[in-house]
């Protein structure tokens, strides 16, 4: 059964095996992926999890999942699902990531052209 997938949320469709899920990337969900694969940082949790290390796929079904049996996918996942799981997950990290570096850009352009307030020259 295909799930509904929000997209505006960054919910990305996943099938494994014979199973659909949807996955999201969020701060709980990602936290505790990196817990389990336990990463030092976003960045080591990141590129272990797109460039799909066996044990990052799973860790990321397990946790990501937000609709469909992550256990049921974890257990159908083989060699050749990977291509769609990295797909997927690089899908729903980049939809956060995109934001994140964009909202940080508006942020840095403001910074630097918005005058300090009682500061005149």
């Amino acid at each position: 059964m295909a799930w509904p997938v929000n997209s505006a949320r960054g919910e990305v469709a996943l099938r494994i095996g014979t199973v659909d899920v949807v996955i999201a990337a969020e701060i709980e969900r990602l936290a505790a992926v990196s817990t389990a694969l336990g990463c030092q940082s976003f960045r080591e949790m990141y590129l272990r999890v797109v460039d799909v290390e066996l044990a990052a796929a799973l860790a990321a079904v397990r946790h990501l999942t937000v609709r469909g049996d992550a256990s049921a996918a974890a257990a159908q996942l083989t060699l050749a699902d990977l291509a769609a799981c990295q797909k997927a997950f690089t899908d729903a990290l980049s939809h956060h990531v995109g934001k994140a570096a964009t909202v940080g850009e508006g942020a840095t352009a403001a910074a630097k052209t918005t005058p300090s307030p009682g500061i005149h020259g």
